[in-house]
């Protein structure tokens, strides 16, 4: 386990919002400013809800915004288990529509071609990834990377692979997800939990997904509330 984390403990929910859209604010602006488009990677689940509908009237220039998705449930885009379908209902509205978003599914039949579609549709993040948004599970899950999962123990082991179809221990089973070498590349990654239940999972010594991300990536900024 990582002895030192970046955590930001906040006494209310409401800190933690102004925080992490503060944070948020000031990513975007400084890519910005050095004349780069904007590239940033979304996670599903309900804990970002809040942020997401709060982002989502902040003034910014959505249009040369470019999301994707750190991770979705293998649905179509009109599933409620959609993660893609979350990001249009809570963010890409109000001063946020304009923004553009790349889903992960894009044909449920032929894995091997969504696969290959992604590698065109999600180079840019290949190429340049400023800002990535992840959460975690009770289990120690993040991204759609699981524990006792063998897909997802490739997910966090191959380097090759961007991309990979890994299995849920709760419905809907198949999932797809970015791998950890990819998220880790990002040039900042926000890591939005509340509970303490889970801040226990992510302070404790067992080697779950989580604590992967966090040896190799020990600047990750944790945002945490009860």
């Amino acid at each position: 386990m990582v002895k030192e984390l970046n955590i930001r403990d906040f006494s209310t929910s409401e800190e933690l919002l102004d925080e992490m859209v503060s944070a948020f604010e000031k990513t975007i602006q400084s890519i910005q400013n050095s004349s780069k488009s904007p590239r940033v990677l979304l996670s599903g689940g309900g804990t970002p809800v809040p942020l997401y509908k709060r982002l989502s009237n902040i003034p910014l220039p959505w249009d040369q915004i470019t999301f994707g998705l750190v991770d979705d449930r293998f649905v179509s885009g009109e599933s409620e288990y959609s993660n893609e379908k979350l990001i249009f209902e809570t963010l890409l509205r109000g001063k946020a529509r304009s923004a553009k978003l790349l889903g992960l599914v894009t044909d449920r039949v032929d894995l091997g071609y969504n696969l290959d579609q992604l590698d065109t549709t999600y180079s840019i993040f290949e190429e340049r990834l400023d800002l990535v948004i992840l959460g975690m599970g009770g289990d120690g899950h993040t991204a759609s990377i699981f524990p006792n999962d063998a897909a997802s123990e490739k997910a966090l082991m191959e380097d090759s692979t961007p991309f990979h179809y890994t299995t849920s221990p709760i419905f809907p089973f198949q999932r797809i997800t970015c791998s950890k070498r990819l998220i880790c590349q990002a040039s900042e990654i926000f890591l939005m939990i509340t509970g303490k239940k889970k801040l226990d999972v992510l302070m404790g010594d067992e080697q779950l997904p989580i604590h992967s991300f966090l040896k190799a990536r020990p600047d990750i900024k944790i945002f945490w509330s009860e």
